[in-house]
């Protein structure tokens, strides 16, 4: 037996493939699962099916896809239809979708074999062809809970965030235009919760992200351009975690915690205020909503650029009303404060000037009665307001610039959906789907295909994919984060379509 849920992970460096990709041309055939909704399987010589996919331009949805005519309703039946056939909605690459009002996944009931997949073609690498598609929304649409992309899980009438598992996203593209009131995306989820490889931007909203996965969760390489903020974080979910962070030209903050449950990670980030700041822009804004709740924030390996003729005396880097904050290999640029919170400050060093970096090595601040150890020794100075910093910060420290690949892939060397290079357990080595025989072993086939993907002397050597439906066994490939990033910062390209 075969069965695959279709969840596809880059972590860190490695790849887990359990991906939908096939080449039906030659090998092994079975027949379409049955469960499959009738409208789409009366398509089955179309739609990519044994791939997986319900590719969203072809019948029966036939969405355009030309950035001109409305594909609300298109997308949206191709999004519930995917998810009852258990399969992922696909995007071709180059295509732009216009929507005008909210894109829903809404799972109804708790499952950790399905969730609402979808997955765009083309890619940002060297290597591709085609860009990844956009989701465009429409200019004053109105739009549902103000998020474009809702991902959520609503159980007998009440949100369950904690339950909410299998959610994806995957090298999807999103353009907000001018909705000023509107989030980008929300996906308030857990286990196989993940937001991969999206870019965000417009003429005006809210957020880009407003709620992360947590608890199991993960959301990496993701890039937010305008907006009152990059990243809103007001749900209480286990410690939300995020690499590859970049924020560009936010008005009010680049990162907004409201409420979270252990501190919001994020592992390689770069966030810039826009050219001109307010004198309450701040990087990193944490704000005391609930005092039962936490709004911590821990951000390894990154840089912070404050813009401005000079260094106004609330330029801000970090402000904390009541959140823990944790630093380490942090650069700082044209605050005059690292760190402000309710009884204490970090002043940036004696002499320092908006064109020079402030290094910090460990900074470790707490504000909720807790107590901070270093080495055996109890270093609080009370039980309200600790603040630790090792190293001393340092001045004119050149900037790495790895920052956004150190913590997650390169996604110019991650192969496309498309490709032609991804091998298939079932099509070419004969591992049987559930739907056809769910009692047998199809260890070997699955092991043998392990070990082709990975021997360079085989013909099946790149990639290496597991049918739809679940599966017990995975395999990691190793994905080199190699090429390292700018030694500067630059405005970040906004995405135009023709």
């Amino acid at each position: 037996m075969t069965s695959v849920s279709g969840m596809h992970r880059w972590m860190a460096g490695y790849v887990l493939l359990c991906t939908f990709n096939i080449a039906t041309s030659s090998g092994f055939s079975f027949p379409p699962d049955p469960a499959t909704p009738p409208q789409l399987l009366a398509h089955k010589d179309v739609q990519p099916l044994n791939k997986g996919f319900v590719d969203v331009t072809l019948p029966p949805y036939n969405a355009s896809g030309d950035c001109l005519s409305d594909d609300s309703a298109a997308l949206q039946s191709a999004v519930t239809d995917a998810y009852n056939a258990r399969m992922t909605v696909f995007l071709p690459g180059g295509k732009c979708f216009l929507l005008s009002r909210q894109l829903t996944f809404l799972q109804l009931w708790r499952s950790r074999a399905l969730g609402f997949q979808i997955a765009g073609g083309g890619g940002k690498g060297p290597r591709s062809l085609q860009r990844p598609p956009i989701l465009k929304l429409k200019d004053n649409s109105l739009v549902a809970d103000n998020i474009f992309l809702l991902f959520r899980l609503v159980q007998n009438g009440t949100i369950s965030e904690s339950e909410h598992y299998n959610s994806r996203i995957r090298n999807v593209d999103i353009d907000l235009g001018n909705n000023p009131t509107v989030s980008g995306l929300s996906m308030s989820g857990a286990q196989q919760c993940s937001i991969e490889d999206v870019t965000i931007w417009g003429e005006s909203f809210y957020a880009g992200i407003n709620g992360l996965p947590g608890s199991g969760g993960f959301s990496v390489n993701v890039n937010v351009s305008g907006g009152d903020y990059g990243l809103v974080q007001s749900q209480f979910r286990p410690n939300p975690s995020i690499c590859g962070l970049v924020l560009q030209g936010q008005r009010n903050a680049g990162v907004l915690v409201n409420i979270s449950r252990g501190p919001v990670v994020v592992s390689g980030f770069r966030i810039e205020s826009s050219l001109q700041p307010s004198d309450s822009y701040r990087a990193v804004h944490l704000i005391n909503v609930d005092a039962y709740k936490d709004n911590s924030f821990s951000g390894e390996d990154g840089s912070i650029w404050i813009h401005g003729d000079k260094m106004a005396p609330g330029a801000v880097a970090i402000d904390s009303a009541g959140g823990d904050v944790v630093l380490k290999n942090v650069f700082v640029k044209g605050a005059s404060q690292v760190l402000r919170n309710a009884n204490s400050q970090v002043q940036v060093p004696p002499h320092t000037t908006a064109d020079n970096w402030v290094h910090i090595g460990v900074l470790v601040a707490t504000t909720s009665g807790g107590q901070m150890w270093s080495d055996d020794t109890n270093i609080s100075r009370d039980r309200n307001d600790t603040t630790f910093v090792d190293p001393p910060l340092r001045v004119d420290v050149p900037l790495p610039g790895n920052f956004l690949t150190k913590h997650s892939w390169n996604y110019s060397l991650v192969p496309t959906w498309q490709s032609k290079n991804v091998i298939d357990v079932s099509v070419d080595y004969g591992a049987t789907p559930q739907w056809v025989n769910c009692t047998d072993d199809d260890g070997a086939r699955i092991q043998q295909a392990i070990a082709d993907s990975c021997n360079p002397a085989s013909d099946k050597y790149v990639a290496g994919s597991l049918g739809r439906g679940r599966s017990r066994r995975h395999w990691h490939r190793h994905i080199p984060t190699e090429g390292a990033g700018p030694t500067h910062l630059s405005p970040l390209p906004v995405p135009t379509v023709p």
